[in-house]
């Protein structure tokens, strides 16, 4: 039977070629494009190692320029400094969030400066000169016993191959800095990751959505892994989900969370993955809306 296709001209068959040869330049020229983006990150990342949260703004535009940050290796890096600033930024949000008339305005100016001195002052709880806290302030904190307690348990077996002395000295070092950090941010509410068990997840109102979520992407993706490959992240990957929820209970599972904490575990590792998908749980695009309803 006679082809019914459009008999392939000389014309055709040039502009053809013409268009393979077109998309071939545009791939290359978008493959170099992201070639020279990668390495200015990375002498960027390179160069500012030590000090990366003080580059928000150039960090995001990496983030958000095409191709946004390439590489799992620049993302690993980058992925939990974005994810730290949530947390500045979410109360910056939340003390300009609220509108005050003009006449609000200016019956407050007259007692700013008095209340600016006294929040600032050594004695005030709310103060943010750390170095007014003294050791003996620190172990009067409500949360001090547990810190200690919970950095005890963690250094008795991690890190290892270090010498008594060295773990001695970090707990000496931890347990305060913590405390630090608590005493500071007093709307930070200190959790215990670690004290939640396999079954506690397991009982959790979320548990079989989240598992039952988890099966069905991970039956098809991420493609071309084994299925040893395949189980270990069922077995990681829900436990991460349920822990978030576990430690964050004003926020609500969705179906595509576990697709974010899917990308976060595949690029981060457990570890990492869980710190910063607690910090988008918290302090994430949701949270405004979260705060404005029950705060």
């Amino acid at each position: 039977m006679p082809s019914l296709s459009v008999p392939n001209t000389p014309r055709k068959a040039a502009k053809r070629s013409s268009e393979v040869y077109e998309n071939g330049v545009l791939a290359h020229a978008i493959d170099r494009s992201l070639e020279i983006k990668c390495l200015r990150m990375r002498a960027f990342l390179t160069e500012h190692r030590n000090s990366l949260h003080l580059h928000i703004a150039q960090l995001r535009q990496f983030a958000s320029s095409p191709g946004g940050l390439v590489l799992d290796e620049i993302r690993a890096i980058v992925w939990p400094v974005l994810a730290n600033c949530l947390v500045a930024d979410t109360f910056r949000d939340q003390d300009s969030g609220s509108t005050t008339s003009d006449s609000d305005f200016e019956s407050a100016q007259s007692n700013f400066s008095d209340e600016a001195e006294k929040d600032e002052s050594p004695g005030s709880s709310r103060s943010t000169v750390v170095e007014a806290v003294t050791l003996d302030d620190l172990k009067g904190h409500g949360e001090w016993n547990q810190v200690e307690m919970d950095v005890h348990r963690t250094l008795a077996r991690f890190p290892p191959n270090i010498s008594e002395s060295q773990r001695s000295l970090l707990q000496e070092e931890l347990t305060p800095l913590i405390v630090r950090i608590l005493w500071c941010c007093p709307r930070f509410r200190y959790y215990q990751v670690e004290a939640v068990t396999l079954d506690d997840l397991k009982g959790h109102g979320e548990w079989n959505q989240v598992e039952m979520d988890v099966h069905r992407t991970l039956a098809r993706f991420p493609p071309n892994i084994s299925e040893s490959q395949r189980s270990l992240l069922q077995e990681e990957l829900t436990p991460l989900i349920v822990r978030i929820l576990w430690c964050c209970p004003r926020f609500r599972y969705y179906q595509g969370f576990h697709d974010v904490c899917l990308t976060l575990l595949l690029v981060l590792g457990v570890e990492s993955a869980e710190r910063v998908g607690l910090l988008l749980a918290r302090y994430g695009a949701f949270n405004g809306l979260v705060y404005t309803l029950l705060v």
